[in-house]
């Protein structure tokens, strides 16, 4: 699942026109982000879960942390 760091997340642009399994990638992605997000949020100490939490993608949140930690 660690490939939600490096990976945009699929577009939907119209439900209509999609296929299955695009929708089914795009879904994919999206638990994927959510429980790498977890991941990353469970290994912190309370104090920076706090100040992190509110981050809802992966991508983001491992980007913030790296300008922030490992300059």
């Amino acid at each position: 699942m660690v490939y939600v760091l490096t990976v945009p997340k699929p577009l939907i642009v119209n439900f209509e026109e999609e296929t299955l399994d695009d929708i089914r990638k795009c879904q994919k992605w999206e638990n994927d982000d959510e429980i790498c997000c977890g991941h990353i949020l469970n290994v912190m100490s309370d104090g920076l879960f706090d100040v992190y939490h509110i981050i809802a993608i992966a991508n983001e949140l491992w980007n913030r942390l790296k300008v922030k930690y490992m300059r």
